[in-house]
């Protein structure tokens, strides 16, 4: 599952033991200013594990900035950050 922002609004539940979108974009942010522009829901590898994990964008004016989240332990796997 993916979108691209336009106004926030909705949610995705995927239920335990997953976090939701709402709680993943938080957790971002706290760390990250910016408004979300693109986030996605899916599964990724850890090593050989396959994990799912949430990724979100939030743009600033001059700033990009892209953050991975296990969607089970609501932990950052992996962010990066670049000029627009």
């Amino acid at each position: 599952m993916k979108g691209i922002e336009d106004s926030f609004d909705y949610n995705i539940e995927p239920g335990e033991p997953l976090i939701t979108l709402i709680a993943a974009v938080k957790i971002a942010h706290s760390e990250f200013d910016g408004q979300l522009s693109r986030w996605e829901f899916k599964y990724d590898h850890l090593g050989d594990i396959e994990i799912r994990v949430y990724e979100t964008r939030f743009e600033s004016e001059n700033v990009k900035v892209e953050v991975v989240i296990n969607a089970e332990s609501g932990k950052f796997l992996e962010s990066m950050i670049s000029k627009l």
